[in-house]
């Protein structure tokens, strides 16, 4: 049987999945820790990326007939919440350079600025399905909230508030992340069944420390974020759990 390999960048966002599966297996690829395991009787693989880009050994992918992408991400729009899921429609790449021209407000001709940027659609999954496995309960009760767009890939955390008012204002995009963008490129390009469905943690009112480990130096602003983790960590299990409890997410589009 095929299984469903889940990618996530931090401990704590692999340490919720894996309780969830028995009969777990680690093992060390290429200097990425690999978790095989089980959910009922779906085989499910973890594999823990670090935060940013990274390349994966794609042996860890063939005998795979999903690629899920999740973990935390960040609000650029107001309608979110901290324990909403965000699917991903699109992914754009926005390079820092131009993260910079764009909240300093020195670039000005942003039609030539917007058209640089890189685009990946997955048009082969059918995302009705699955924001429908997610957002519904099997007893009929609900489930997790799920927002589908734009989402963008970035190469450093955005904290302040007026950045994500303006980078998802200008890109359209309704959250960010740091590594979609290059774990989908090269799954599309291989015909593997990507998607990036991730949990808010920070609203678009919340201000973001500059890395993980400036929790420990910034503790007032970072304190209401770390409240939040358990509201994060429980709906990223839930996600997952979901997705590989239901064979109707494998309902693929025509190429």
């Amino acid at each position: 049987m095929h299984c469903i390999c889940v990618l996530v960048s931090l401990k704590f966002e692999a340490d919720y999945l894996l309780d969830c599966l028995g009969g777990i297996k680690k093992r060390i690829v290429s200097g990425f820790t690999v978790y095989d395991g089980v959910l009922g009787e779906v085989p499910v693989r973890i594999i823990k990326t670090g935060m940013g880009k990274a390349h994966i050994d794609s042996s860890l992918f063939t005998d795979c007939s999903i690629v899920v992408s999740t973990g935390v991400c960040g609000a650029l729009n107001g309608e979110l919440r901290t324990g909403d899921v965000v699917v991903a429609e699109e992914i754009v790449f926005i390079p820092e350079e131009q993260i910079e021209d764009l909240v300093g407000g020195t670039v000005q001709d942003y039609s030539l600025y917007r058209t640089t940027l890189l685009r990946i659609k997955n048009s082969r999954l059918d995302l009705d399905a699955l924001i429908k496995v997610i957002s519904e309960h099997e007893t009929g009760k609900p489930g997790l909230r799920v927002l589908r767009g734009r989402i963008i890939t970035v190469p450093r955390v955005i904290g302040k508030v007026e950045e994500k008012r303006k980078l998802g204002s200008y890109f359209q995009a309704i959250a960010c992340d740091m590594e979609d963008f290059f774990r989908a490129a090269p799954l599309i390009e291989a015909g593997i069944p990507f998607v990036s469905a991730r949990v808010v943690i920070d609203e678009l009112s919340d201000e973001v420390p500059p890395s993980i480990g400036a929790f420990a130096y910034r503790p007032f602003k970072a304190f209401y974020l770390l409240k939040k983790l358990p509201l994060a960590k429980r709906a990223v299990a839930f996600l997952v759990e979901k997705i590989a409890s239901f064979s109707s997410l494998f309902i693929f589009d025509s190429p």
